[in-house]
């Protein structure tokens, strides 16, 4: 009988962590959503750190932003 309490009891820590992972996690990141589209959110920060916006670099692949010192792109 013990060998089956031990395993009851595992059990119901994973169905407990299961619930808390459906009920507190997933809604979160299901529900997510941007107030604004991407490029309101670049055209935001670039303004603020006086980037360049959609920077062809010397290579040919494209940045979303080119400051003095960084190069960022924004997903």
């Amino acid at each position: 009988m013990h060998f089956k309490e031990g395993l009851q009891k595992k059990i119901y820590v994973i169905i407990s962590v299961a619930l808390f992972i459906i009920i507190f996690i997933v809604p979160g990141s299901v529900l997510a959503k941007r107030d604004h589209p991407e490029k309101w959110y670049q055209q935001k920060w670039f303004e603020a750190q006086k980037g360049q916006v959609e920077v062809v670099l010397p290579d040919g692949t494209r940045c979303d932003c080119v400051t003095d010192t960084h190069a960022i792109e924004f997903d």
